[in-house]
């Protein structure tokens, strides 16, 4: 079956059971049919909240694959028209307090990235290397420590942003000389990459 018509059989699933669908009414068993029904579109991602504009919304996202945003893209601009559903095709950026949570063996805790600091290096394309400095993350794993910067780069940027312009990202103890005079706090990182690639 091809792609369009994949993705034409599931916005008439949604739409027959979008009231179901709502974050405080869907369960597991819907949970697991949804999710099944986006991966036969793709590998890709999806979450469902509250809406910034109307009562509900979908994502679905590439999963920090840009050579999936086409995809999602696709999916996403073939959405219906619904009062009570917005859609994306890829996670938006928050307007937020610089702060999220994940689960650590069953517990929540909190990530706070207002006192991150950081130093972009621009290429020719108007893409960029970010350097970062974020020492509550020192008891992680290297690994943990850039999924982790990868979460707060989508809030801050959204993730298509995210995708597109920022080439490579390294996580730094301390900058260098060179770099002390450029640095700024994270709560800039986004007017800075869109007036420094003149998209304001």
């Amino acid at each position: 079956m091809e792609v369009k018509t994949k993705i034409k059989q599931f916005w008439s699933w949604f739409v027959q059971n979008q009231e179901v669908l709502k974050p405080d009414r869907i369960n597991n068993k819907l949970i697991e049919v949804l999710n099944q029904k986006i991966l036969s579109l793709g590998d890709l991602n999806w979450e469902i909240g509250a809406g910034t504009k109307k009562e509900n919304m979908l994502i679905i996202s590439p999963g920090g694959d840009i050579d999936l945003l086409p995809l999602t893209k696709a999916v996403v601009s073939s959405s219906p028209m619904l009062a009570d559903w917005e859609f994306y095709d890829h996670k938006p950026a928050k307007d937020w307090e610089y702060q999220f949570y994940i689960e650590e063996k069953g517990v929540k805790k909190m990530i706070d990235v207002s006192d991150w600091e950081y130093v972009l290096l621009k290429f020719p394309d108007n893409t960029y290397d970010l350097l970062i400095k974020c020492n509550n993350l020192r008891a992680y794993v290297k690994d943990q420590q850039y999924d982790l910067v990868d979460i707060a780069l989508e809030s801050i940027l959204g993730e298509e942003l995210s995708l597109k312009l920022i080439k490579n990202v390294d996580i730094i103890k301390d900058f260098s000389r060179e770099h002390l005079d450029q640095k700024s706090n994270i709560k800039h990182l986004k007017n800075h990459i869109l007036e420094l690639g003149n998209l304001i």
